[in-house]
C-alpha cells in the first residue's frame, strides 16, 4: 500500500496519472521492445550481471561478456534492418560491410565449438512474426542462463532484492525466464495499479505491490540490493532528493541506478511535460547527493563500456549511465 506524506501526495498522484491513463495492455508492452527490450539492452543486462557476480563472485564473467556482446549486435542488428531486409543486411555481414564487433561475432559464431547459439542467423535468418527481429535470435541467452542457473544449486544466503518502479515486471520477467529469480527473494513496486496488475498476471507467485519510492513505507536497510530503471529523471527537484535518500535508506549493500539522461554538466535541468518531468540530470550532482548519503558510487557511462569493450561506438543512448552504490 502507499503511504500518503503530505509533502508528496501531489506529485505522486501525477505519477500515477501519467502512467495509469494508459490501457493496461500499452503498459504491458512498454519499455520492453526495441532497443528497449531487456533482453539486449545493455543496462538490464548489465544490471542480471550485477546480481549474478553478487551472488557468485566472478563465476559467470565469460557468459556475462558474451551477453554483453550478444546485446551490442542485437540493437545493431535491429537498427540495420529497418534499413535493409533481414537477409540482404545478413549477406551484407558475412561480406564484412558492417561494424568489425558484428562481422567478428559473426565469425566466432559460425565456428565449430563456439559454444553459443548462432543468434545472428536466428535474429535474420528464421521466421519472424510482428517485430524487426526473430524471437529464436532474442531468446539466445535464455537456454544458456537457464542451464547455468539449473547447475550452481541454491545459494547459501539468498539475498533480498527489490526492484523500485518494477513496470509490468519489465525486466523481472527475464529474470524468471532466465532462471534467475529462483534464487534471490526477490520484490517490486510500481506507483501505477495497472503495472502492478500486469506483473501479478504474468507472475501471480512473485511479491509486487503498488508504492512510490518518495514515501515506500519500507523498512531502513531491508533490502540486500535495490535497483531502479528509468525513475529519477522523472521527478521533481524536492522529488529528487527525496528519491535518492529513501533509495539508500532501504538498501544494505549495493544500489544500481540506471539512469537515460545523466549527463556531465554542473547543474541539473528540469523540464516539466504536462503531469511530470522529463529531466537532465547533472551527473556530478547526483554523485555528489549520493556520497552526501553514505554511498561509494562506481560511475557506468554505457556507451564508454560498449567502447572500452568492444571498440563499437555510437551508443544509441549517449546519456544511459548506470551508477553502482556500495554502501558504507
Amino acid at each position: 500500500m502507499m503511504s500518503h506524506e503530505p509533502e508528496f501526495e501531489h506529485e505522486n498522484e501525477k505519477l500515477r496519472q501519467a502512467w495509469d491513463r494508459h490501457s493496461r495492455e500499452f503498459l504491458d508492452g512498454y519499455l520492453v521492445a526495441d532497443v528497449e527490450d531487456p533482453r539486449i539492452n545493455q543496462q538490464s543486462i548489465l544490471n542480471r550481471a550485477l546480481l549474478v557476480d553478487a551472488i557468485w563472485p566472478d563465476r559467470f564473467t565469460d557468459l556475462i561478456e558474451a551477453e554483453m556482446r550478444f546485446g551490442v549486435v542485437m540493437t545493431w542488428l535491429l537498427q540495420a534492418v529497418r534499413q535493409q531486409d533481414p537477409f540482404s543486411l545478413y549477406q551484407r555481414i558475412e561480406e564484412g560491410d558492417c561494424p568489425p564487433v558484428v562481422r567478428e561475432t559473426q565469425q566466432a559464431l559460425t565456428r565449430p565449438g563456439s559454444g553459443l547459439p548462432d543468434f545472428i542467423q536466428a535474429a535474420l535468418l528464421t521466421p519472424r512474426q510482428e517485430q524487426a527481429l526473430s524471437g529464436m535470435g532474442l531468446m539466445a541467452f535464455r537456454d544458456l542462463w537457464q542451464a547455468a542457473m539449473a547447475g550452481v544449486g541454491q545459494a547459501e544466503a539468498t539475498p533480498s532484492v527489490l526492484e523500485v518502479a518494477c513496470g509490468s515486471a519489465n525486466d523481472y520477467r527475464w529474470l524468471a525466464a532466465y532462471g534467475i529469480a529462483r534464487h534471490v527473494r526477490y520484490s517490486g513496486f510500481d506507483i501505477s495499479p495497472k503495472n502492478i496488475a500486469n506483473a501479478l498476471e504474468r507472475h501471480p507467485s512473485a511479491r509486487f505491490h503498488v508504492a512510490s519510492i518518495l514515501d515506500s513505507g519500507i523498512e531502513s536497510e531491508a533490502h540486500d540490493y535495490v535497483y531502479a530503471h528509468d525513475l529519477y529523471e522523472h521527478l521533481s527537484p524536492a522529488g529528487l532528493e527525496r528519491a535518492l535518500a529513501e533509495t539508500l535508506r532501504i538498501t544494505r549493500r549495493e544500489a544500481w541506478l540506471h539512469f537515460f539522461k545523466l549527463v556531465d554538466q554542473p547543474e541539473h535541468e528540469f523540464i516539466p511535460r504536462e503531469d511530470y518531468y522529463f529531466n537532465r540530470l547533472s551527473l556530478p550532482r547526483v554523485v555528489a547527493t549520493l556520497e552526501s548519503l553514505g554511498g561509494q558510487v562506481e560511475v557506468v557511462p554505457i556507451a564508454d563500456l560498449i567502447r572500452t569493450k568492444f571498440g563499437h561506438e555510437p551508443y544509441h543512448n549517449p546519456g544511459a549511465v548506470s551508477l553502482i552504490v556500495r554502501k558504507q
